[in-house]
């Protein structure tokens, strides 16, 4: 399949985000490598400025609020 002409969705919630394209007329949800079909909806960045998106960041001890966004889509719109 060709993704750069497909229609992608992304459900982004204040905790979990969901990514999907579509694929005919089905949504194919994108799975991490650990099945999930849920991503955390966290950012961050190591100490060696390497950027971490979910579950990467999850099972890191990163704990620095400068340097990680969790929970963005609670501000939204205040």
């Amino acid at each position: 399949m060709s993704y750069m002409s497909s229609v992608v969705g992304i459900g982004l919630g204040t905790t979990n985000s969901v990514d999907a394209v579509m694929e005919g007329v089905y949504p194919l949800v994108f799975r991490p490598s650990e099945g999930l079909c849920l991503t955390p909806s966290e950012v961050g960045s190591s100490q060696s400025g390497e950027r971490l998106v979910g579950q990467l960041l999850t099972a890191t001890d990163i704990t620095t609020t400068r340097s990680t966004v969790v929970s963005i889509k609670t501000n939204v719109g205040m």
